[in-house]
């Protein structure tokens, strides 16, 4: 058997954009569930349903969790 290595080098080329109060909502916030449609830039549609304060926050944690992907409440 032949000996077989490979080496995967990881580039992020943004900062992580996640975490509490970014990509979701505050421990213990009171919180509703929202529903979207997000388009990423060179990806298929899909539907999520987020746990947000406010639409608005339920917006920026999708925009925080999909750079650059189209945003919309279904």
């Amino acid at each position: 058997m032949s000996d077989f290595s490979v080496v995967m080098n990881w580039q992020d080329d943004q900062p992580t954009r996640s975490g509490p109060g970014i990509s979701r909502p505050m421990p213990g916030a009171a919180t509703a569930m929202y529903h979207l449609r997000v388009k990423p830039l060179h990806g298929a549609a899909m539907k999520v349903t987020l746990k947000a304060e406010s639409p608005a926050h339920a917006k920026r944690y999708a925009e925080a969790r999909w750079p650059e992907a189209k945003v919309e409440f279904v």
